[in-house]
Order: structure tokens, then sequence, then C-alpha cells
């Protein structure tokens, strides 16, 4: 049983390296401010890693894709192209036995 929706879980499951980021600052700030000077600065150590798991995170975001692109298909000559996000492949026709469409 999860307490999550799908859709929800694969949008943390996205952000994952800027959430750990995020909680690495806090706490690498709670150091900081908290406890004294001799955890403080550990404390600046983490916050520093913490921001660079952010700026990491926030650029791969912008280059993971779902994988539920439409993709695109070509018949031509006696063979059918498939060219997706993900896969793709050509195979003749007189090969295939059944074709379906499977919607996501």
């Amino acid at each position: 049983m999860s307490f999550l929706r799908p859709e929800a879980k694969e949008g943390l499951w996205r952000w994952r390296e800027v959430l750990t980021g995020a909680a690495v600052a806090l706490i690498g700030l709670w150091l900081v401010l908290g406890p004294g000077l001799l955890l403080a600065i550990p404390g600046y150590v983490l916050v520093i890693a913490g921001g660079a798991f952010i700026l990491i995170g926030v650029q791969r975001i912008r280059f993971r894709k779902t994988g539920l692109g439409a993709g695109a298909v070509q018949i031509d000559e006696g063979q059918i192209s498939y060219f997706g996000p993900l896969t793709g492949g050509v195979v003749a026709l007189r090969e295939i036995e059944r074709l379906s469409l499977e919607r996501g």
C-alpha cells in the first residue's frame, strides 16, 4: 500500500537530487547555526555540497525525459520502421504476424 499516487511518486523521483541537496544543505545549516563552532566547519562543507547537489539536480532535470513521446512510424517498401524516444526498430512486413497498438 502506497501513500502517494504514482504520478506524485514519479515527480518526487524526478526531483530526487534536488531534494537530497536541500536536505544536505539544511543539515549543514543546522550545524552552522546550532551546536557550536566545532561543528560549524563540517556544516559549511555540507551547505556547499548541498548547493552543488541542487545545481547538478536542476541540470539533470532539464534532460530527464518521461519516455512517453509518440515516436515516428514509417512504412516503406515492405518494412515498418518505428523510432521512439527510448526504443526503435525495423521489421519486414512478411515477418509480421500481428500488429497491435498499446495506449499508455
